[in-house]
């Protein structure tokens, strides 16, 4: 079974759509950018308060 499972992940990221479009559509369903390509404002305040200052 545990074969199974890997061979079917492999298989998935083998056959994945690795364009840039493809990248932009992902990021866009999982909410971490616009339809014009800006970062959500959640996830830029969350880098914003990981930037190290000064």
């Amino acid at each position: 079974m545990t074969e199974n499972l890997i061979k079917n992940a492999m298989h998935a990221i083998e056959t994945m759509d690795h364009s840039r479009e493809a990248a932009l559509r992902r990021l866009q369903r999982a909410g971490i950018l616009t339809k014009t390509g800006r970062m959500t404002a959640f996830y830029r305040r969350c880098i914003q308060a990981q930037t190290p200052k000064g």
